[in-house]
């Protein structure tokens, strides 16, 4: 029997063994399933941390916070029966969330239209393609059926809970943050420029001191016509001198 509420995949009853291991064997659902996992762990559109909360126990408290049919054992019960038809197994799911729950949230801005318009909803936007790592948005390209399978329950999720809120505990890496962190490294540029540009005024100044006030640069730090022309000089006396001792050797 389908949930057709929840799209095609059956989060009511758990399918045979047999068909648990054909799903489990067929090849792109295990790469799905693998690069699904890998998402969860690093907490890929707040996932693992949205997962704790929405399908285990927490508290007594959140549990409060929580109604019929979306107490955390309704939504826990359609994931874990979901999860198995997908050919996975429930412990190596836990595991995923545990090891991502603590980690920032990021890539709301490749998520699928229905997760990220949920998330707008309640303010969250956030990084786009150029921010992630080729390898990240290479499980998001892998994980897509698996995805799609699931995005019912993950809008249900988001939309019965207070998104910004809870992944607010963990951090939500987004444009405004992205922005601060621009203008951080943007200052940061600006000084380091300022102590290069100190320590060329102190070399020229001194060079400047022990030559009879001759530069090699301007005030700008380029370097001058007669500064081209010592130079080239000394390539030539250079260049003549190699000349000279070959010549000796060659007699």
């Amino acid at each position: 029997m389908r949930d057709t509420a929840l799209g095609g995949l059956n989060l009511k009853t758990k399918t045979s063994k047999l068909k648990h291991t054909a799903a489990r064997l067929l090849p792109p659902l295990v790469l799905g399933r693998a690069s699904f996992l890998a998402l969860i762990r690093l907490n890929i559109w707040g996932m693992a941390t949205l997962f704790s909360q929405k399908l285990f126990f927490v508290s007594d408290a959140v549990t409060a916070t929580q109604s019929p049919p979306n107490m955390y054992w309704d939504l826990g019960s359609k994931m874990a029966v979901g999860w198995h038809n997908l050919g996975g197994k429930w412990q190596s799911f836990k595991d995923a969330v545990n090891a991502g729950k603590g980690k920032k949230a990021r890539g709301f801005a490749l998520a699928p239209k229905a997760i990220k318009d949920k998330f707008a909803a309640q303010g969250i936007t956030g990084q786009g393609i150029g921010e992630l790592a080729s390898s990240t948005i290479t499980l998001l390209v892998l994980a897509g059926s698996i995805v799609v399978a699931l995005i019912p329950l993950i809008t249900i999720m988001i939309q019965n809970s207070n998104a910004r809120k809870m992944l607010e505990k963990v951090g939500i890496e987004d444009e405004q943050e992205r922005n601060a962190q621009s203008a951080e490294e943007a200052l940061r540029r600006l000084e380091a420029a300022k102590n290069r540009q100190f320590e060329l005024d102190r070399i020229k100044a001194e060079a400047g001191s022990a030559g009879d006030g001759f530069s090699f640069t301007d005030a700008d730090g380029k370097v001058t016509t007669a500064g081209y022309g010592i130079i080239g000089a000394g390539i030539l006396g250079m260049l003549f001198l190699g000349t000279m001792k070959k010549n000796k050797s060659k007699k």
